[in-house]
């Protein structure tokens, strides 16, 4: 019986053209000669390919770029970058009631839109560290696993243990913080080998993507800023995760930023779970319009996991977080005043420039612009009414 790899080669690169990004890389899986077929033809089937799935503010690029696959993937940062910059002007406002923001398409945009795609490659790096770690992680030696049992045990227990199996096997919790301590060496190994401005455009869009959730702690009135302590007053129904009011006052003992939330702090559980998946669930929420699609598989992620587990994860992401302060000397201003300025010249940085939409601008917005790029993820108790 015929199939669709034994249709010919010049109908199926006509097919492919067709086709969506996510549907031509589950095509390539499904049959190697299919594989080969649109490898080969690659520089004939992208820039179709492409303009069936971005925006044409994404697409704005120079003619004299091959446009390969290559070029197809570097088009989903700059797809995530358009969408969160675009998404900035919903819940940006001054003290006057003014919607700060730039739009995808305008001019202005490219400064921050640039930035964010730096961070974003930064990134897909880490989490690519953490799923390759599963391949490259060595097994435990004697001596290694002399030393963490010696941390965690008695001295008696801890001669049973080593005398007991000479394959020195780990419990699950020992075997999940010797990956855990793997990857956060991988990780801060490379993060050492980039520049101070690199680490900053990294801690700039993991600062806007996790804007797009948004829990209990956010207080409205200043948009993105993710850094109001609501305090114990606040009335709203409950989040899920660990960011709720118990969990919020302990971290206010011991906090990496005093004011902040844990999401934004970098000290709940979700900033780990976001750095193992990367960019995949924003963009299969995005390009998918499933506005709970983050939502649903963070919840998943989190139910399927015994506290022990979630404590573990969140350590090793708060020490990613220290560690990333430590590189960035500190520094914290410039990310969250990027949200609602741009450059007034790019390579005058110290100059700065607030951008604010006319009024006419306001009331009637552009039939250009992103609007049906779902914005937030919002994170509220489902028995309260609220999605």
């Amino acid at each position: 019986m015929a199939t669709l790899a034994d249709l010919p080669t010049e109908l199926l690169v006509l097919i492919c053209r067709e086709l969506p990004l996510f549907s031509l890389y589950n095509l390539r899986r499904a049959n190697s000669r299919l594989a080969a077929l649109i490898k080969e033809n690659s520089t004939g089937i992208s820039a179709w390919v492409a303009h069936r799935t971005f925006s044409d503010a994404v697409l704005a690029t120079d003619d004299s770029q091959i446009k390969d696959f290559e070029w197809l993937n570097s088009k989903i940062l700059d797809f995530l970058a358009a969408v969160l910059v675009d998404r900035i002007q919903d819940d940006s406002f001054d003290l006057f009631g003014g919607p700060y923001g730039i739009t995808a398409e305008d001019d202005r945009s490219h400064f921050p839109r640039v930035r964010i795609t730096k961070g974003l490659q930064i990134l897909r790096q880490l989490s690519k560290i953490y799923n390759d770690a599963k391949v490259q992680m060595p097994k435990p030696s004697f001596r290694n696993t002399v030393r963490r049992a010696l941390r965690t045990r008695s001295f008696k227990n801890t001669m049973k243990q080593v005398l007991r199996s000479r394959s020195f096997k780990m419990s699950p919790s020992e075997e999940l913080e010797y990956k855990e301590d793997f990857i956060l060496k991988l990780r801060i190994s490379y993060l050492r080998k980039l520049k101070k401005d690199q680490i900053r455009d990294f801690r700039f869009a993991c600062a806007i993507l996790f804007s797009m959730i948004k829990t209990q702690w956010d207080n409205k009135s200043v948009g993105l800023l993710l850094a109001a302590w609501a305090g114990p007053d606040y009335t709203a129904s409950r989040d899920y995760f660990d960011w709720t009011e118990a969990e919020q006052r302990k971290r206010q003992e011991r906090p990496i930023r005093r004011g902040g939330s844990p999401l934004t702090d970098g000290t709940s559980w979700v900033n780990w779970c976001l750095l193992k998946d990367g960019l995949r669930i924003f963009w299969l929420q995005y390009v998918l319009l499933s506005p709970k699609f983050v939502k649903e598989y963070l919840l998943r992620e989190w139910e399927s996991r015994s506290e022990e587990q979630v404590g573990m994860e969140r350590k090793y992401g708060t020490l990613l977080e220290r560690a990333l302060r430590e590189l960035d000397g500190g520094w914290a201003g410039e990310q969250y005043l990027a949200f609602i300025v741009v450059p007034q010249i790019e390579l005058e940085n110290t100059f700065w420039l607030p951008y604010r939409h006319s009024p006419v601008r306001a009331i009637s917005p552009s039939t250009a612009e992103m609007t049906s790029i779902p914005h937030r993820v919002m994170f509220r108790n489902p028995t309260a009414g609220q999605n």
